[in-house]
């Protein structure tokens, strides 16, 4: 069985890794801000799933695990840094209003004859 991990993270390709299992990395190519959502958990769930699903439409015989991970500030879910400055600003903030957030994350496993999906929440 063919392991394909639908991401471009450097970190989750490490996570992977770590597993010691072969796999390979393909990019799902979802683009995200076609999602508009404003519950952070079925959010995170629905990028990994469409991740997952994009992979595996092209991978039938394969285990495909998509991923997303969002951060949850203040009732707002965090989109990517545009740039370092744009990324520096928002971890100022993070650390500057010591208010607690979140780092909400979706995973969608897809295999041959299964699915299964969940939201991992770790509070920060």
């Amino acid at each position: 069985m063919n392991f394909i991990l639908a991401s471009q993270s450097p970190t989750r390709k490490h996570l992977m890794e770590l597993l010691g299992v072969p796999f390979e990395v393909i990019p799902s190519g979802v683009e995200e801000r076609a999602f508009n959502m404003k519950d952070p958990h079925k959010l995170a769930r629905a990028l990994a799933c469409a991740k997952a699903e994009a992979v595996f439409h092209k991978h039938t015989d394969a285990v495909v695990i998509g991923c997303d991970t969002l951060a949850w500030f203040r009732g707002k879910i965090l989109g990517k840094p545009k740039d370092a400055r744009d990324a520096f600003t928002t971890l100022k903030a993070l650390r500057d209003f010591r208010d607690a957030h979140e780092l909400i994350s979706g995973v969608c496993i897809i295999a041959p004859a299964w699915r299964k999906s969940f939201v991992a929440t770790t509070n920060l």
